[in-house]
Parts: structure tokens; C-alpha cells; sequence
């Protein structure tokens, strides 16, 4: 393996000699940390370096220090997990990196994380406590479904992208901010969070700069929502969008479908170039089951 290698794909030794004989432990490549066979021992600290003060916290350590970068999966459905922190140099949460570890209570990510990948913290039901990183720019698909994350969360000004079903049946979850560089509110990203009862947007949600253009199916279903204002640029409620959400009150909608727009950016085949056009803001459309037993 060459020293430059800085990545391997997910599976790409799957059923080989290679990883089929390979030692209980760590499997290593290079700088990579591929995967890991067995089960680590109860109360593991997954730690940044030797020098982390969570070694004397816990009964167990796993070191992440010396990798460049951690695989897909690697701690896959790992009950012996209690705590992790990620070393400052590690960009990419991998996808499924911690999912289903239901013991893992304690997230510490450094600044350097930017993105977390699809999964990558799925099932992790004692999960209550994150310290995120104030430069994450995409959090991928269900990422934090069915944690625990206890009151609010606010994530950083940079995020620009939150998968579909990212917070799903995050149940004890209770406030969460949206930074202004979002734009879509995918299907289920907060489906089954029953106490979130309340998501702030950007101020400029509320103007003729707003960038949200859309709610996913199922949003917000299931919520403690009692009041929401949709934002000026939504132009549809998806299907289930505010479903079975038994406090909501009252719903505010800009009536403002007639006299502002916005630009967006669409491919003309014609020329084959990127064109602006002017599209209008405000709702047109709420469609199937979008406030059925609210």
C-alpha cells in the first residue's frame, strides 16, 4: 500500500482472503482504519489520542489518533461503545461509522468535521449528548435517527444540506435552530420527534430573502409544533407534512404568491447553459394528508 493512499471505499476487501483471515482487531491500511472484527469490550472510550482525559473515565479505550481516515461501518452495531471523540484532522463522519451502538451516550466532534455521512449515527439510542463542530456543511441521510439528543440543538452558520429522515424519532430533542444557508427541508427529517416544539429559522425566512423553497413529505409529523410560520419562498406542504401534530394552534402563510419573486437557476436545453428565471414566492399548493389529525 502505497504512503499517499488517503481512501478506500466501503467493501472494497469484502470477502477476501485478506480480511476473512485477518487477526481479531483493528484492521489497518496505511493510515486507514478499515474496519474492525469482533466486539470491543463494554465501556469503550473511542478516543482522539493517548492523551484524552476519557481513558481514566471509562474501563475500556480504542485509540483514533493515528489514522487518517476512519471506514464505513467501522463500529458498526458495537454495544460496547460508551464515548467517542473524533481527532481534529478527520474531515468525513463515514456512513454507518456508529450506527446502532445503542450504548453510546457522548459524541465529541472537533471543528475539523465537516460532514457526517448517511447513518452514520443511526440507532444510537442513549446517544443524549453532542458536541457538534461549528463548520459541519452536510449532515447525510437519517445520520441521527432515532437518538436522543436531550433539549435543543443548534447547528453551525456553514450547513447548507440536512438529509432525508436526519433527526427522525429524535424523541427527546426540543428545539432546533436552521442556519440560513439551508434551503430544502427534506422528506422525515424531523417525522416522530414528539417534543420538538420549536424550529427557528433564519430571520430572513421571513422576507423576500428567504431561501427555503420547500417542505419534504412528512417533515415535521409528529411533533409538539403549536405555532409556525411558514417561511416566504415555500410554495408547497408536502404530503403528512404537519400529520398528527396535536398541539398545533395556528399556521401563518405570506400572502404573497402575486406581486414578489425569486430567481432560480435552470438548465436550458437549447443553449445548454444555466439561465435564471424569475419564479414567484408564496404557497400554491398543500397537498395530501398535510394536517390530517392535527
Amino acid at each position: 500500500i502505497p504512503a499517499n493512499l488517503n481512501y478506500i471505499g466501503a467493501n472494497a476487501f469484502n470477502n477476501t482472503a485478506f480480511l476473512l483471515n485477518h487477526p481479531e482487531g483493528a484492521v489497518e491500511i496505511g493510515s486507514i482504519l478499515y474496519t474492525y472484527n469482533g466486539i470491543l469490550p463494554s465501556d469503550t472510550a473511542v478516543v482522539k489520542s493517548e492523551d484524552s482525559p476519557a481513558i481514566a473515565l471509562h474501563d475500556n479505550y480504542f485509540n483514533l489518533g493515528k489514522f487518517s481516515q476512519i471506514g464505513a461501518g467501522v463500529f458498526y452495531d458495537q454495544p460496547g461503545i460508551t464515548y467517542a471523540e473524533i481527532p481534529e484532522d478527520i474531515e468525513t463522519i463515514s456512513d454507518k461509522l456508529f450506527m446502532n451502538c445503542i450504548n453510546l451516550e457522548e459524541v465529541h466532534l472537533s471543528d475539523s468535521v465537516k460532514y457526517i455521512g448517511n447513518e452514520a449515527f443511526s440507532g444510537a439510542t442513549s446517544l443524549t449528548v453532542m458536541e457538534w463542530s461549528e463548520y459541519i456543511e452536510t449532515v447525510g441521510d437519517y445520520a441521527f435517527k432515532n437518538t436522543n439528543f436531550t433539549g435543543e440543538v443548534s447547528l453551525g452558520s456553514n450547513l447548507t444540506s440536512i438529509g432525508e429522515g436526519a433527526f427522525q424519532n429524535s424523541s427527546a430533542m426540543t428545539k432546533i435552530t436552521i442556519p440560513s444557508g439551508v434551503t430544502i427541508i427534506n422528506n422525515y427529517v424531523f417525522d416522530g420527534c414528539d417534543n420538538l416544539a420549536e424550529i427557528i429559522f433564519d430571520s430572513n425566512e421571513y422576507s423576500v430573502n428567504s431561501k427555503i423553497t420547500s417542505f419534504g413529505i412528512a417533515a415535521f409529523r409528529d411533533t409538539a409544533i403549536s405555532e409556525f410560520t411558514v417561511p416566504f419562498s415555500v410554495r408547497n406542504i408536502q404530503e403528512s407534512t404537519f400529520e398528527n401534530c396535536d398541539n398545533l394552534v395556528s399556521v401563518f402563510v405570506y400572502n404573497n404568491t402575486e406581486n414578489t419573486t425569486r430567481t432560480e437557476y435552470i438548465y436550458d436545453e437549447e443553449t445548454g447553459e444555466t439561465v435564471p428565471v424569475q419564479v414567484s414566492h408564496g404557497l400554491t399548493k398543500i397537498t395530501t394528508k398535510a394536517f390530517n389529525n392535527s
